[in-house]
């Protein structure tokens, strides 16, 4: 599954209006935190995993290098700013979900695709 590097206002909007059934991941992340490299080796272990079916889109962020980006997402999605941070986005382009920080994990982005909860171990790893 590819993840689409955003920069620019008008990626943001291409992002958004990408396909209206599936669910969107926005992963915002600072380019010189090693809390990000760490939670960003995370996502893109359980991106790996996911069955290539999955109707879900994803992007990524660098807060540093987008930051009027990164405060126009803010602000669309009235989700405070932090870095690292996961916005998970529903059909309708609502906030169904956000994390940050080590509450990011693949047991939390596993529960928010399929609605279940995960054992305590895949939480945290």
């Amino acid at each position: 599954m590819d993840i689409i590097t955003l920069t620019s206002k008008e990626d943001w909007e291409s992002f958004i209006s990408l396909n209206k059934n599936n669910e969107k991941i926005i992963f915002k992340f600072s380019s010189i935190c090693p809390v990000s490299f760490f939670v960003e080796k995370k996502i893109a272990s359980w991106i790996n995993d996911l069955d290539e079916n999955q109707q879900i889109n994803i992007a990524k962020v660098d807060v540093v290098n987008s930051k009027s980006l990164s405060e126009l997402i803010e602000e669309q999605t009235n989700v405070k700013h932090e870095s690292p941070q996961v916005i998970w986005l529903d059909k309708n382009n609502d906030v169904k979900w956000n994390a940050s920080h080590y509450s990011i994990s693949k047991g939390k982005l596993e529960e928010q695709l399929t609605g279940e909860k995960v054992n305590f171990l895949r939480k945290i790893f």
